[in-house]
Order: structure tokens, then C-alpha cells, then sequence
């Protein structure tokens, strides 16, 4: 499932996640945020994110 929300709307109550980023076949950025207990996928952003 995907949801598409403003990235202020989106708070982190615990832990910090760690992430990792990948050029998406557009060429743009895509920041994976992953937890860093499990690596279970938790957002991702494009790089031209506003």
C-alpha cells in the first residue's frame, strides 16, 4: 500500500530510523527510511520532495 502525505505530517515516536539512497530509473534521488531494530521499510522520499 502507498499513501502519499506532506513529510511535516509524518512524526517518528520512537527509535531512529536509518536510510539509504537510490537513483530511481528517472534519475532522481529516492531516500529509503528503514527502521534500524528490524530494516522493516517505513517511508520513502524523492529527492525533489517538498
Amino acid at each position: 500500500m502507498s499513501l502519499t502525505i506532506p513529510r511535516d505530517a509524518l512524526v517518528i515516536t520512537q527509535g531512529q530510523p536509518k536510510a539509504w539512497i537510490r537513483k530511481a530509473d528517472s534519475g532522481r534521488e529516492v531516500k529509503n527510511i528503514f527502521c534500524n531494530e528490524c530494516g522493516a521499510q517505513l517511508f520513502h522520499e524523492r529527492g525533489d520532495a517538498r
